[in-house]
Parts: structure tokens; C-alpha cells; sequence
């Protein structure tokens, strides 16, 4: 079978384009406020307690070989990114552990003590973990902030 020149580009161009979706990282993240033995345990509830450290456990498979920039962000109920985690990774990389910790607003501790959520309004309800990798998103998961 004979291919013309410009077929040939054409199909060299299609599987350059291509090859980097077949190499591909996929993740899957679970985000608790559990901690069992000192690592991230197993959510025992979708609610995530506001006063607690909140932790997103990011397993990772088919990494393209070299080293590459895992970026997660955390972005709270009002759509505002309230955190950005930016790491480097290798191809070896199988799991990746990142928290959040949410502060009240100045002023508010005495308060708090009688009523949790005081001071923490804006970070009650649905929040989103966003993760890519090599500025391609992988994955996204919600949870949801309780006082």
C-alpha cells in the first residue's frame, strides 16, 4: 500500500496530537476529616466538620513518565478558590495527601465557643476539590462544610 506525503504528515500529526490522551494520569480523590493512626481515614460522614483539618487523598495511575505539576484547588461555597496546592510529582507517585484548614474570621473565638459556626459563615455548605495535572484537569469531587 502506497501513502502519500501529505497522508503521511496528516497521520504523524493526528497520533502526536493523540498520543498524549493515551498517556493520560487519572486520579481518584476521596476527602475526609478522619484521621486514622496519623494518615486519612476512611469518611465516615459526608458532612465535613468546619473546626477539623480537611484532608483530600489523591490516588494516581498512568502517570507519563518525567516529572510533572499536581495542582489542586479548593474552592468554597461562593465559587471563590480559597486555596491553591502546587506540588511536583514523578511517574513513580501513586498517592498524593493534601489538606485544608479553614480559619474564623478575626474576632470571633470567644463567640465560638457557644456557637461553632459563628466567624465561619462563608465556608459552610458545598465546597469542590479540583485536581490537574500539567494544567489538565482529572478530576473534581464535592463535599460539604457543617459548623
Amino acid at each position: 500500500m502506497r501513502i502519500g506525503r501529505v497522508t503521511a504528515v496528516v497521520l504523524a500529526m493526528n497520533l502526536w496530537i493523540l498520543a498524549p490522551l493515551a498517556m493520560a494520569t487519572n486520579a481518584s480523590v476521596f476527602v475526609t476529616d478522619t484521621l486514622d493512626n496519623g494518615r486519612p481515614g476512611v469518611l465516615e460522614t459526608t458532612f465535613l466538620d468546619c473546626r477539623r483539618q480537611i484532608f483530600a487523598v489523591i490516588s494516581l495511575t498512568d502517570v507519563p513518565k518525567g516529572t510533572h505539576t499536581l495542582v489542586v484547588d479548593w474552592t468554597d461555597p461562593n465559587g471563590r478558590r480559597r486555596e491553591r496546592n502546587t506540588q511536583k510529582i514523578l511517574d513513580s507517585t501513586r498517592e498524593v495527601v493534601t489538606w485544608l484548614k479553614l480559619h474564623p474570621a478575626t474576632g470571633s473565638g470567644v463567640l465560638r465557643a457557644f456557637n461553632p459556626a459563628i466567624g465561619m459563615t462563608a465556608f459552610i455548605g458545598i465546597w469542590n476539590v479540583a485536581i490537574s495535572v500539567d494544567g489538565a484537569a482529572i478530576q473534581r469531587t464535592e463535599f460539604e462544610v457543617v459548623c
